[in-house]
């Protein structure tokens, strides 16, 4: 923490330095100077260079030659396999597999390709199959405008609020070149948490923000057989449109199933069951309605129990 001493009335405000390295103990020196003076000037600027490379700490990068980037970027490929790497220079001939997924790791950070191989944690609604988790550890993507068409090929029919779909349909929905790729496309969206599966069988799936909005007559009678919100939580700022998806992945398993693979959900709204009684029903919806204070429209997400089968405290809680 650095204090400068020169105040314009000449008066010197000093800080309490007890008090502060007591409230925050990663304060490891204090150092007064005065700016208008050049030798403190100088003094305090080799001062800080000699704590920047206290700091510093010597890491391996690899070297990327611009002509790594110039290759993928003349690929026709969408999606480009990392051992074709290999071919762009000299050097990277010499690559072994491990050094081909630092160099992607390298690139993507360099915006010349996207390559985000999968992580060991993922929960059971978003777990890759093993065909999945190696397409995504093998390739990348070398054109991002045309592999993002592709995402919208698969879901644009279930914009009109299905929702649901099966791999069989997404891969007559592909041209000739992404129907290859289908395993690293669906791979792709549930990894991003775009889909979730719908079932045990990986080769169902759901888009949560492409479900219905609206419900039929007998939907509305029994969605207004929940009280009024236990719980309210009021966004008059920031709001993740994800919320409501994250929910939905978090209690997967307590998802109320309408039918063998489909579920009693819709965009902005969601039934679970509570754990140890599947008749004790939780909806959470998320809708805009009016801040009381100024009037406006504010994001809510509410907590409504079922009336017949309340579920327990613990549960909402939770």
């Amino acid at each position: 923490m650095i204090q400068n001493i020169a105040a314009e009335n000449g008066q010197v405000l000093e800080l309490d330095n007890r008090s502060l390295k007591t409230a925050y103990p990663f304060v490891k020196e204090l150092r007064h100077f005065g700016l208008k003076d050049n030798n403190q000037t100088t003094a305090i600027r080799e001062w800080l260079d000699a704590k920047i490379q206290e700091f510093c700490k010597p890491i391996f990068v690899n070297i990327i030659d611009d002509d790594v980037a110039t290759f993928i970027k003349a690929q026709e490929s969408v999606i480009l396999p990392l051992t074709e790497l290999r071919k762009a220079t000299a050097q990277t001939q010499q690559y072994n597999d491990e050094n081909l997924r630092y160099l992607a790791q390298a690139l993507h950070g360099t915006l010349a390709c996207f390559y985000h191989p999968p992580s060991a944690h993922s929960g059971e609604a978003t777990r890759l199959s093993e065909v999945q988790e190696k397409a995504l550890q093998e390739n990348l993507v070398a054109d991002l405008e045309q592999f993002t068409k592709w995402l919208y090929d698969v879901l644009a029919p279930e914009m009109k609020g299905d929702g649901y779909f099966t791999q069989q349909q997404a891969d007559k929905r592909l041209g000739t070149e992404a129907k290859q790729h289908i395993d690293f496309i669906l791979g792709f969206m549930l990894q991003h948490k775009i889909i979730f599966k719908a079932s045990e069988n990986e080769k169902k799936y759901v888009a949560p923000h492409y479900l219905n909005e609206k419900q039929n007559l007998t939907e509305q009678l029994f969605l207004s057989s929940f009280e009024e919100p236990l719980v309210k939580y009021h966004f008059r700022e920031f709001f993740h449109t994800n919320l409501i998806a994250e929910v939905m992945l978090e209690y997967y398993h307590q998802l109320l199933k309408d039918g063998k693979w489909q579920y009693v959900m819709w965009k902005n709204k969601v039934i679970l069951y509570e754990e140890e009684n599947k008749k004790k029903l939780l909806l959470i919806d998320f809708e805009e309605e009016e801040d009381e204070k100024t009037n406006e429209k504010i994001a809510s997400i509410r907590l409504h129990r079922f009336i017949k089968n309340a579920v327990s405290d613990e549960f909402v809680k939770e």
